[in-house]
């Protein structure tokens, strides 16, 4: 059964997600500024061998967070102009919340959201990864070592 969750919750779910994910990890945010402690936990995922897809789409990517970024592996990097979703899933468990993965939501907003069980609510954890492959595929790849090209776009694959 689906929970409701406050700001604590949010982030200490998003660390289970994080270190419960087998195979594929995706992030969804506008606004791509990793509070400390979850960019560790990403560095582990990642060292695991977890393939970690984040879309964001607000703000085109500074230095510091492509050379932050660079240190992922196995990490793919989508861009989505209109972005304003927030959705965090591994293969069983997903959050659906207001909360941006920056350190500033974390300490200073009041948030909420809500923790899906793939377990106790298949149908609704479905649908909503569905959105998701939606999303994700109508994004564009961007590369670490430039800024995103508007003029070769390259469509994502779904994830299933």
């Amino acid at each position: 059964m689906a929970e409701f969750l406050t700001t604590p919750g949010v982030m200490s779910n998003l660390e289970k997600i994080a270190n419960g994910a087998q195979k594929r990890l995706v992030l969804i945010s506008p606004y791509l500024e990793f509070p400390p402690i979850l960019f560790e936990r990403l560095q582990q995922v990642s060292r695991k061998g977890v393939q970690i897809i984040f879309i964001y789409g607000k703000e085109e990517l500074k230095g510091e967070q492509q050379n932050k970024l660079k240190q992922l592996d196995n990490l793919s990097l989508y861009f989505y102009k209109n972005l304003h979703a927030k959705c965090y899933h591994n293969e069983t468990d997903m959050i659906i919340t207001s909360m941006n993965l920056i350190d500033y939501s974390e300490k200073n907003n009041r948030e909420m959201g809500i923790l899906i069980h793939k377990s106790t609510d298949e149908k609704l954890f479905n649908d909503a990864k569905c959105e998701v492959d939606s999303i994700l595929y109508a994004s564009q790849k961007v590369g670490l070592a430039s800024k995103r090209s508007e003029s070769a776009p390259q469509k994502a694959r779904l994830y299933r």
